[in-house]
């Protein structure tokens, strides 16, 4: 590998998205997790930063 690249020789940078996302309650953050895949977790904050969800 040269200097200066990240493994297998790709470039140095953001490292690769999450496949999945845990969520947890705040309030019990040693609860259980409810796991989403990560397409599905962007698409539900894309709809709420879009004010497309309820909030109540």
């Amino acid at each position: 590998m040269r200097p200066g690249t990240g493994r297998r020789g790709a470039p140095p940078g953001d490292p690769p998205a999450p496949r999945f996302v845990p969520v947890r309650d705040p309030e019990n953050p040693d609860g259980p997790a409810f796991v989403l895949p990560s397409e599905a977790w962007v698409s539900f904050a894309a709809a709420v930063t879009a004010g497309e969800l309820p909030t109540t």
